[in-house]
């Protein structure tokens, strides 16, 4: 009874062994879409207090601006995570 050595070349614990194909391209995108909305909704966040501070908006308008405009950012930025981390685990 003959064994076959087979060889694996170099293995690293650093890297993986095999290329993880569109399944790993599909993780890092879901990532990325969630990071940019979360960069845009503190960019808009950052932007308003910004005029706020200068005295440009007005209290009542930045409350105004403000539930116009992160409202739907922040549905985006929920929904996109909630799909990144729900699909994560399968």
């Amino acid at each position: 009874m003959d064994e076959e050595v087979v060889d694996l070349g170099s293995l690293s614990l650093d890297e993986p062994p095999f290329d993880e194909g569109p399944v790993r391209k599909v993780e890092q995108t879901r990532a990325t879409l969630a990071y940019l909305l979360f960069g845009l909704l503190a960019g808009v966040l950052v932007a308003l207090f910004i005029l706020l501070g200068t005295g440009t908006i007005t209290p009542q308008g930045f409350e105004s601006v403000a539930g116009v405009v992160l409202s739907p950012i922040a549905a985006l930025l929920g929904a996109a995570t909630g799909y990144y981390y729900g699909k994560g685990g399968s």
